[in-house]
């Protein structure tokens, strides 16, 4: 079900089982983490498509094992991320404690992780560069 990383490379990175800490959903507790972390990777799919102009779908096997690894990276933290700060990509801004309603621009700054940010950018993702379709892109950084 996910493409790029699993709820056990989660467990291996952070030392915590999301099959255990994620609430119980209607599908059942069976693949819950699975569906959480399919979440995440089409989040950051989306975010790349929309904001850098990768289609990381058709572009991650032409990168090289070392941005294929930060990509993963990347994802593990985007995950850890979402599950400490719940999604804040779909919230709607209102604080019930403060009574405000945070802006649009500031939701989001925040949608990605600091972590996630750094690991796109060592990967040559987070950038706005249009190249021709094939990951040519790439070969200008090696």
């Amino acid at each position: 079900m996910t493409k790029y990383i699993t709820p056990s490379d989660y467990l291996n990175y952070f030392g915590e089982d999301l099959e255990l800490v994620l609430p119980d959903d209607d599908m059942g507790d069976s693949h819950k983490a699975d569906r959480f972390i399919k979440r995440v990777e089409d989040d950051v799919a989306m975010f790349l498509a929309e904001k850098c102009f990768k289609q990381i779908d058709t572009e991650f096997p032409a990168m090289t094992e070392y941005q294929q690894s930060m990509y993963k990276l990347a994802l593990l933290n985007q995950t850890k991320y979402k599950y400490d700060s719940g999604d804040v990509g779909n919230d709607s801004g209102y604080e019930p404690m403060q009574g405000k309603i945070a802006d649009k621009r500031y939701l989001k700054s925040i949608v990605l992780s600091n972590k996630c940010e750094s690991y796109l950018r060592l990967a040559g993702l987070y950038n706005r560069n249009v190249i021709a379709s094939g990951g040519g892109w790439f070969n200008r950084f090696f």
